[in-house]
């Protein structure tokens, strides 16, 4: 679960040959809130300037930024790559 960019569709991809167009969306996706479940939440690496909720179960909301940001936001962008970065070796 998240909540997404509507601007935003640059998603990382990997080959899969079992996928019509050849690749495939690596999951979870980040969004400006994601939900990471317990498994993937334990195992997470976080960018300090983002806000993490811990949830009764282990499962985590994080939040980028207080407000929805655009395109145009640098900031907000940076955060967003960073936080790609940081849970890229939790994705399959």
């Amino acid at each position: 679960m998240r909540a997404e960019f509507s601007f935003y569709d640059d998603w990382p991809k990997i080959p899969d040959p079992k996928w019509a167009a050849g690749e495939r969306t690596l999951e979870p996706r980040i969004g400006w809130i994601t939900y990471l479940p317990p498994d993937l939440a334990a195992r997470a690496k976080y960018p300090a300037d983002v806000e993490v909720e811990t949830l009764d179960d282990g499962a985590a909301l994080v939040t980028l930024c207080e407000e929805p940001f655009g395109k145009g936001d640098a900031a907000g962008l940076a955060r967003l790559h960073a936080l790609e970065a940081a849970l890229r070796p939790l994705q399959s």
